[in-house]
């Protein structure tokens, strides 16, 4: 559903990097169009989302506010927005009929960052994350304050241990990619 809506949707993304988050939100109120942050991913990192116009000016004008870079993504539209709507719907559609028991384990929303106690909503919830800002560095904040002291990223690249190490350098970071970075973390 996130594929069909993001076909001819004229949206894009950009990484920006070096501006904190009150001076982000000022720069982007000077940009004609629609353009909204989208990811707060650590302090001195948030990805922008908006139409392609939008974002274009945004490369120049936020660099004039003291972005280091703004950096275009390499995807097919402007996700965690409006332009996700019609696909929220139709996964709120497929899947509120479901029940679903409460997390046995630590479940955080990515829509605002804090812990979920409760799954009775699961439906409302993954629709409103569809179309929400995903509070990254809030949720780790909070896992963090919630006593975990080490994460384990898995998948093809060590980008969340990196996002982790700029929010808390305390905390340990290991990723898995492969046998020999499974060896690696399973020994730590």
């Amino acid at each position: 559903v996130m594929q069909k809506a993001s076909e001819n949707a004229g949206a894009a993304m950009a990484a920006v990097i070096g501006l904190g988050g009150e001076e982000l939100i000022s720069a982007l109120q000077t940009i004609q169009g629609f353009i909204v942050p989208v990811n707060f991913n650590y302090p001195g990192q948030t990805v922008i989302a908006g139409d392609n116009a939008a974002i274009e000016k945004a490369l120049d004008v936020l660099k004039s506010f003291g972005a280091l870079k703004v950096v275009p993504l390499p995807v097919s539209t402007a996700f965690h927005t409006k332009y996700m709507d019609g696909a929220s719907e139709e996964l709120y559609d497929a899947i509120k009929d479901y029940k679903a028991n409460n997390p046995s384990l630590l479940l955080y929303s990515n829509a605002t960052g804090e812990k979920v106690n409760e799954i009775a909503s699961l439906a409302q919830h993954l629709k409103t994350q569809m179309v929400s800002p995903v509070k990254w560095q809030t949720i780790i904040e909070n896992i963090i304050k919630d006593g975990t002291d080490t994460f384990i990223e898995i998948g093809p690249s060590k980008t969340l241990c990196g996002f982790l190490k700029r929010i808390d350098k305390t905390v340990s970071a290991l990723n898995v990619e492969d046998e020999k970075s499974l060896d690696i973390t399973l020994n730590n």
